[in-house]
């Protein structure tokens, strides 16, 4: 086998190792709009969903299992990450009644992960990152009721 072949053999062997690991991916990745806090989601080898965080360089929370449990429905295992959604900005600005900081505000990116399990169940997680003085992530468990609705009272 001449060079030319066994180097675009080893970049292709490359590209694919590349595209099958779903913690490479950059869809997966959800920053907050300073861009100091970062949030990987993805499928774990043993096909569960987990997330992990960063500040900056550094590892706030490790690798952690993104599970539900229901009577009706396993959300622990055999998961595939389906879709994830572009980033949203989020702002609000409101006002409360007692505390030192009467106006607050808040600004961050949220991405909308659809996950299924081995039954074809889909759930989906609503990730938030927001940035401030007090930096922080928010996670939201949905699922489509019979008539299509998102609902997440189980």
């Amino acid at each position: 086998m001449n060079d030319s072949i066994k180097i675009l053999t080893l970049l292709f062997l490359s590209l694919q190792v590349y595209s099958a690991c779903p913690c490479l991916e950059q869809k997966n990745i959800i920053t907050s709009p300073d861009r100091n806090v970062s949030v990987l989601v993805g499928i774990s080898e043993n096909k569960n969903a987990f997330y992990t965080v960063k500040h900056g360089d550094k590892l706030l929370i490790g690798q952690s299992r993104l599970d539900i449990i229901r009577e009706d429905e396993d959300f622990s295992e055999n998961f595939s990450l389906d879709s994830a959604s572009n980033i949203q900005v989020i702002k609000d600005d409101y006002e409360i009644l007692a505390g030192k900081k009467k106006r607050c505000s808040y600004l961050g990116n949220r991405k909308t992960f659809h996950f299924s399990n081995k039954n074809g169940e889909v759930l989906f997680f609503f990730l938030s990152v927001y940035t401030g003085k007090i930096p922080g992530i928010q996670i939201t468990f949905y699922q489509r009721d019979k008539i299509g609705n998102l609902n997440n009272r189980w």
